[in-house]
């Protein structure tokens, strides 16, 4: 066969064609795999993890225009300046911060940020983020829980290198560096070039973040995926887990159906479901000691309060069994009670492990009461249910019964906190007769600044000293001597100090211990979320099956 030019620019033409005809096959067949996983994502296998939550908050992404609960839906992605370990406590090398400096009496702060840390789309995060992220949070339009302190106490944030920052602040705060960590606020790292680039509205369906999950998609009102970081900055918390997808699903009874017929791995179960699911194989779970509920003292640096009276207040804790009321109601998975005196718990700083729970001793309470004349008055216990802890006016009503079984007259009165606060908010003359109303019943979270208000508020004369440490001058000098105390460890030491001395004054009652429960499936291995802290779930240490 003789080949001429045109042959051999036919059969030329003709190779090129199966060429390309078959890199366009195996290009749709890569695209077609590509959307099909897309599609296909978040369901049921080895490398999928399916998670419910009880809500996404308000459903952004933007974390300046939600609070807590707008965490569960994206804190995932995420990093935050200050990192918080499983057990609770601060850990370097789970935060962007490599180090931090507290200078000028508490005025002023130096953040120093880890190197080689990238953006989701593979931009280095810089300083220049720390600036914009608290910036963002301080718009007039803001709305996260934090975001007014920071409008209120930051004077201005200046740019010392590539990865140090400086936050000179209007007045001392020793606790301001605790806002961005996970126990005290709801303020990620935000991406200044994002924001920049799209702007707030976009952001929310364009998130950028820097954490262990990249966004996927999110359809409101239902779920959210997030495909693992590859190449995120801590090597040792990479997730092994390849999809981790998220259903928003309020109610209890469909997400235990969800989880029994194996559509999801984890939910959060309230504790009436506990030793069901237990009995039916599933795991249980969670972060530890969210919650604490104390009964609070009314007291007066006037004498004829009863609670004024240290064998009063002994009286009433000794003669309440709180291991056989919270056991009663709880399943140990839920709560355990409370260790201590009141104000502090395992997550925040002057807790105590030596201290133990108050005994109960219900013959020395009757001799106590004997010794102070008590002579018949109505106690009234004003019952504060809080969110996650609903059963509290049940234990209330147990405490209520082992008080009249030493010889007290009692009356528990439910009660939500606006009207709690509206009798608080009149004073002189709070309640009904301050002189005998002894006590309420409350909740408070671990994070630290919630613990210096409650020091400020019961043990100076802030609030009037109708709930105030007994000894006016004591109480205020200790509290002077731990606000001004900058160095941490300094400060803890004081801190224990006072832990062990209100324990000793019987200065309230501690009650429980709430832990966020979740079921989870048999199989599933590794999960080490955060103690302390309800919405740091770290999805990452999932190990697989």
């Amino acid at each position: 066969m003789v080949w001429t030019s045109t042959r051999w620019r036919k059969c030329i033409s003709s190779y090129a064609f199966l060429v390309i005809s078959s890199l366009v096959v195996v290009v749709v067949i890569a695209v077609g795999m590509f959307f099909g996983t897309r599609m296909v994502i978040g369901e049921k296998g080895p490398h999928n993890l399916r998670v419910v939550v009880e809500t996404f908050g308000a459903e952004v992404f933007d974390p300046s225009m939600d609070s807590f609960t707008g965490l569960y839906l994206h804190s995932h992605m995420f990093d935050y300046m200050l990192g918080i370990g499983s057990n609770g406590k601060q850990d370097f090398n789970l935060g962007a911060l490599s180090r931090w400096e507290t200078k000028s009496n508490g005025k002023e702060f130096e953040l120093v940020l880890k190197k080689g840390m990238r953006w989701h789309d593979g931009k280095m995060v810089t300083s220049a983020d720390i600036q914009f992220s608290l910036e963002h949070y301080m718009r007039r339009d803001s709305s996260c829980a934090a975001c007014p302190g920071l409008k209120r106490d930051v004077k201005d944030i200046e740019l010392i290198d590539n990865l140090s920052a400086r936050i000179r602040l209007k007045v001392p705060d020793i606790v301001f560096i605790a806002r961005f960590g996970p126990l005290e606020a709801d303020m990620p790292l935000l991406p200044k070039h994002q924001f920049e680039k799209v702007g707030t509205v976009t952001f929310n369906k364009e998130p950028l973040g820097s954490g262990p999950w990249k966004f996927g998609s999110h359809v409101k009102g239902e779920f959210a995926e997030f495909e693992k970081n590859l190449n995120y900055w801590n090597h040792e918390r990479v997730p092994t887990i390849n999809v981790l997808k998220l259903h928003q699903v309020a109610e209890e009874d469909s997400r235990i159906a969800m989880l029994e017929s194996g559509v999801v791995d984890i939910v959060p179960i309230g504790p009436g479901n506990v030793e069901k699911l237990k009995d039916k194989g599933f795991q249980i779970k969670g972060p530890q000691n969210i919650i604490s509920t104390t009964i609070r003292f009314l007291m007066s640096y006037d004498e004829s309060f009863l609670t004024y009276h240290l064998d009063f207040r002994k009286a009433l804790i000794y003669g309440t069994d709180l291991a056989l009321n919270v056991s009663t109601i709880y399943p140990e998975e839920s709560a355990t009670v409370a260790r201590g005196s009141a104000l502090f718990r395992p997550f925040t700083p002057g807790y105590d492990s030596e201290l133990d729970a108050y005994p109960y001793d219900p013959k020395i309470a009757k001799s106590l009461l004997d010794g102070v004349g008590y002579d018949g008055e109505t106690i009234q216990l004003y019952s504060l249910p809080a969110y996650g802890l609903m059963k509290l006016p049940q234990i209330n009503e147990m405490i209520a019964r082992d008080w009249r079984r030493i010889g007290l007259e009692v009356d528990v009165i439910e009660i939500d906190w606006i009207s709690l606060a509206a009798k608080m908010q009149s004073r002189p003359q709070w309640f009904d007769d301050p002189k005998i109303i002894s006590m309420f019943q409350g909740a408070a979270p671990v994070r630290p600044r919630a613990v210096l208000d409650q020091m400020r508020r019961y043990l100076t004369d802030a609030d009037g000293a109708i709930l105030a440490y007994p000894d006016i001058e004591k109480g205020n000098r200790i509290f002077s001597e731990i606000n001004g105390t900058l160095d941490e460890s300094d400060r803890e030491t004081l801190l224990k100090k006072l832990n062990r001395e209100m324990y000793d004054e019987f200065w309230a009652i501690p009650v429980l211990w709430s832990h966020d429960t979740y079921a989870i499936s048999p199989d599933l291995k590794g999960w080490l979320p955060t103690d302390g802290v309800s919405t740091d779930l770290h999805f990452e240490t999932v190990r697989g099956r």
